[in-house]
């Protein structure tokens, strides 16, 4: 069995698509390559891969060694400003 997900993925306006350790707020990974906005982002199920879509009218399919088991949460970055600039609040969980 996979431990809980312990991470959160977010969509930002430069294109890039952020993995982000959800205890500690720090970036783990940045995803880059679509040409506008990433508007949406997702977890497989079983968290072998990420998937974006953008602005630019693509998606893209990312494998990653982040292996765990839901529940994860996906931001849109655009709803809320770039995360990177993001403050930080507790989500009450």
């Amino acid at each position: 069995m996979r431990a809980p997900c312990n991470y959160v993925l977010t969509g930002e306006l430069d294109g890039t698509a952020m993995l982000w350790g959800a205890a500690t707020g720090t970036e783990v990974r940045t995803l880059s390559g679509h040409s506008s906005t990433v508007l949406s982002v997702a977890f497989s199920a079983a968290g072998k891969y990420i998937v974006t879509g953008s602005v630019d009218k693509t998606a893209k399919v990312w494998g990653t060694d982040v292996r765990c088991e839901p529940p994860w949460v996906a931001l849109v970055g655009c709803a809320f400003g770039d995360s990177r600039g993001a403050e930080e609040k507790p989500l009450g969980l």
